[in-house]
């Protein structure tokens, strides 16, 4: 349906957090104009740094070889972490930097949440991504990108196949 289709390609998404750039494609002119008119009613501007950079970079072809290193990246990540969730209920996209955990009862979100903070591995409660929270979430998503280095990642995933291992005999491991 072209005619209600938007197209937002977010370079946050796919190359950095840090770079707020986002091409919108609207399904008309009219809705362009909308658009615009809403933003510049409710924002500044986007950086205008970060946009010179996307620019320049879409112009000369580094972009593709920015998204690609950033999905070999993410793929190698992946291959470092898998091993340590062998027999957890689990998914991720393979070359994605999240990956959605399912806690066993006796581990919970927020005892992850805790106790893999001091490793500097994000990790954030499912429940933060329901609209009605009171259906609570078993899962908890953890964070494969950013800052965080190799070696802190291996540690950090040590750490949770630890308590995953430990508290899957209180009450029964979410088992894949």
């Amino acid at each position: 349906m072209p005619e209600l289709t938007w197209h937002i390609a977010s370079v946050s998404k796919i190359i950095s957090p840090a770079l707020r750039v986002a091409h919108v494609r609207a399904p008309s002119i009219q809705d362009a104009w909308r658009l615009s008119a809403d933003v510049h009613e409710t924002a500044v501007m986007a950086p205008p740094l970060n946009a010179a950079l996307v620019s320049l970079w879409l112009r000369d072809g580094q972009f593709d070889d920015l998204v690609a290193a950033v999905r070999t990246e993410a793929i190698a990540r992946r291959r470092a972490v898998t091993q340590y969730l062998t027999g957890l209920d689990y998914a991720l996209q393979p070359d994605g930097y999240h990956i959605w955990l399912k806690a066993a009862p006796a581990t919970g979100g927020a005892e992850l949440v805790t106790a893999l903070r001091p490793t500097g591995l994000s990790v954030v409660p499912g429940e933060t991504f329901l609209i009605d929270k009171s259906r609570g979430s078993p899962f908890v998503r953890l964070s494969i990108g950013g800052a965080i280095g190799h070696e802190r990642l291996r540690r950090a995933f040590e750490r949770l196949a630890a308590i995953m291992q430990r508290n899957a005999g209180r009450v029964g491991v979410a088992a894949a």
